[in-house]
């Protein structure tokens, strides 16, 4: 239910969803194009790449106030609409102080590390997944952690690239 962003891309409930589809599906694709990745790492990653955006953002309720010119008080910035009642709204907006000291690309890649050890993954494919996901976001300037450097760095970086830049704003 939550969205994979308040304004950039996906920015509705269920987005997060829908745009990890998306990418693992353009990641699958561009597999076909390059037999030389390794499908395994790269649908990995496309699937663990965002999975911290759960806490990047929070649902917050806003009850109508007293004040007639602002009824439930001020909207933050940037958020997306869930619920709207004559009492309440609903909203999801950006959690700044989990965005700012962990991000969802180090919580991400810190959950799949989890998860992987747990399951027997071995070191390599733990590693070249981890690597994925820190570099989906391509460039330092864009919030990567690191420069893609593998072939399936890359198939990630493009598939998310995709889905963000060409994938729906909001519902449609």
């Amino acid at each position: 239910s939550f969205p994979a962003s308040t304004h950039i891309h996906h920015a509705y409930v269920g987005g997060l969803a829908a745009h990890t589809i998306e990418v693992s599906q353009i990641a699958g694709a561009l597999c076909l194009l390059h037999p030389k990745a390794d499908r395994d790492i790269v649908i990995a990653a496309a699937i663990w790449h965002d999975f911290a955006k759960l806490w990047d953002y929070k649902l917050v309720t806003y009850f109508k106030s007293l004040n007639k010119e602002k009824p439930f008080g001020d909207l933050p910035r940037w958020y997306v609409m869930v619920e709207e009642k004559e009492a309440y709204k609903k909203v999801y907006q950006a959690d700044f102080d989990y965005k700012d000291r962990i991000h969802h690309i180090s919580g991400s890649m810190a959950e799949f590390t989890v998860a992987a050890t747990i399951g027997g993954v071995s070191r390599s494919k733990i590693q070249a997944v981890q690597h994925a996901i820190l570099a989906h976001h391509g460039r330092k300037d864009w919030g990567t952690v690191k420069d893609p450097q593998t072939i399936e760095a890359w198939i990630l970086h493009t598939a998310d690239y995709s889905s963000a830049h060409f994938g729906p704003t909001r519902a449609s």
